[in-house]
């Protein structure tokens, strides 16, 4: 399946198999990079939330974890794991119909194939911790 039809897809609420684990969307956010780009991010009920990057054609798959980390150093240590820092991205997290809802940063982390993104709230503070992956389009299918 490839991106424009996933992305579809979820956004009339219809599940999806993504990397056998199957998917049905909860909510949905768009947010609005400063560098222009539009990520969408797509929750289920289980915890599990989809990036997906239709300019740059990446689908990444997390889960949210309990566990808090730092993300102002350049390296983190998670589960065990040294995850270097590798990008950091800001933007808006918008309604459907264009109105700011929250102002976010966003921090990724790499170790050994695994992203580790932490979302914070330009607000509140609060942050949001999250393992994952890239997803290929061949890994994505319709139920």
């Amino acid at each position: 399946m490839n991106i424009q039809d996933l992305l579809s897809r979820l956004q009339e609420e219809q599940p999806v198999l993504v990397k056998s684990l199957s998917f049905d969307p909860d909510t949905i956010d768009q947010a609005v990079l400063d560098t222009g780009e539009s990520v969408y991010w797509i929750r289920n009920e289980s915890g599990r939330w989809l990036s997906i990057d239709i300019g740059s054609d990446e689908i990444m798959l997390f889960e949210e974890a309990d566990e808090d980390v730092d993300p102002s150093e350049a390296i983190v240590v998670f589960r065990n794991k040294d995850f270097e820092f590798s990008y950091e991205g800001k933007g808006n997290v918008i309604d459907e119909d264009g109105v700011v809802i929250e102002p976010v940063t966003f921090k990724d982390f790499e170790s050994e194939g695994e992203l580790l993104r932490v979302v914070i709230s330009d607000v509140t503070g609060d942050r949001v911790v999250s393992i994952g992956q890239i997803v290929a389009e061949d890994d994505v299918s319709a139920t």
